[in-house]
């Protein structure tokens, strides 16, 4: 379950800084869901898809809280077309996670001994 106070300020916050950035266009509507697997929230802009997707991408990239956030964009028209990261010549997101994993391994001062 990915509920906790804690988690709910995170993602208010992130929304919150979503919501502005989206806010230079019209922003149509908010939803929010709180489900037991997290809050999730839909944000409709008058907005290209492209330049959407870019925004979203910016905010995962540079936000403090966009790394554990996931930003996918749709389109209202066409079957709710989807742009990927890949398409916008973006590379995959990788796991948080394994990459923190890997920079502790990575570390010099964090030797591993084998027996």
């Amino acid at each position: 379950m990915k509920q906790s106070p804690a988690i709910l300020a995170m993602f208010q916050r992130g929304l919150k800084t979503l919501e502005s950035m989206y806010a230079q266009n019209k922003v149509e509507e908010v939803v929010y869901f709180d489900r037991e697997t997290g809050p999730e929230a839909f944000i409709v802009v008058s907005q290209s898809l492209h330049d959407a997707k870019i925004n979203g991408i910016r905010f995962e990239q540079t936000d403090s809280l966009g790394r554990i956030f996931d930003v996918d964009v749709m389109a209202a028209v066409d079957d709710g077309q989807q742009l990927s990261r890949t398409e916008l010549g973006f590379d995959v997101r990788k796991c948080l996670f394994v990459v923190k994993m890997l920079k502790f391994v990575l570390e010099p001062s964090n030797t591993v001994k084998l027996k």
